[in-house]
């Protein structure tokens, strides 16, 4: 049986800041349709891989296809427009905006106004703020926070930012979603609604690749686990594979 096309794949992944490597020879794919988790120690350089994937960072060596396509290299909101969109292990939600905002701003890199076009208050302005709006709209509906659109981000307990951000990061109508430590700071019945969600997109067609600590959260949404170590893979596999690998218990999953 010919195996599906992959949705991301790396490369032979090298990142090295100075003298210090960071990523070093990562190679890995991500199945459309999939949810994939990184996991690793603390500094095991997952968050660096998302920011190479995503432009941030260039790699130093290999390479980043996205269907099929090298990305490496190319600019941060290219990426997003090509159809990658992503959160962030700290918050960033903008404080002084109201949650409906926050949202929108996601849609930046799909609108195609300009700026003359925005001064005029033409009809295709117009015609793109609602649709903006109205998709807006459904994304806070999809993360379950109907009803919050006009509070500001401030307002907002954690567990509401965190999701938050998850509905700005969907509202560019992404092929691929990064997931930085989606439930940490979060309770449990928190950490179980945003594993619902994540369960959601994947039913829905979306492909997820998240980095977590949690790893009773991991085991329970993750197809395929990636393990990093001091900047290395040490392992992937399922779930149960991983659960029952000697170096990635030793490593750090421990008894």
């Amino acid at each position: 049986m010919k195996r599906a096309k992959a949705m991301l794949e790396v490369a032979n992944v090298n990142k090295s800041f100075g003298g210090i490597m960071a990523l070093m020879d990562v190679s890995f794919r991500v199945d459309r349709g999939t949810i994939t988790a990184m996991i690793g120690p603390n500094g095991a350089g997952k968050t660096t891989l998302l920011n190479v994937i995503t432009g941030i960072y260039m790699a130093s060596a290999g390479e980043i296809l996205f269907e099929g396509k090298n990305i490496s290299g190319i600019r941060p909101h290219q990426v997003s427009y090509l159809g990658i969109s992503r959160t962030f292990q700290n918050l960033q939600v903008f404080q002084n905006m109201s949650a409906l905002e926050n949202v929108m701003v996601g849609s930046h890199c799909r609108t195609s106004a300009g700026f003359i076009a925005c001064l005029a208050r033409t009809l295709k302005v117009k015609r793109e703020e609602k649709e903006v709006r109205n998709r807006a709209m459904e994304m806070l509906g999809f993360v379950n926070l109907a009803g919050k659109q006009n509070q500001p981000g401030s307002s907002l307990p954690c567990g509401d930012q965190k999701r938050l951000e998850l509905a700005r990061a969907l509202v560019s109508h992404p092929k691929l979603v990064l997931l930085d430590e989606p439930v940490s700071g979060l309770n449990n019945s928190e950490t179980e609604e945003m594993g619902d969600l994540i369960l959601k997109l994947k039913e829905s067609g979306m492909t997820v690749l998240l980095v977590e600590h949690d790893m009773n959260f991991v085991m329970r949404v993750s197809d395929v686990i990636v393990v990093l170590n001091y900047g290395e893979k040490l392992a992937q596999g399922s779930p149960a594979e991983i659960q029952n690998d000697d170096m990635v218990i030793a490593a750090y999953l421990g008894d």
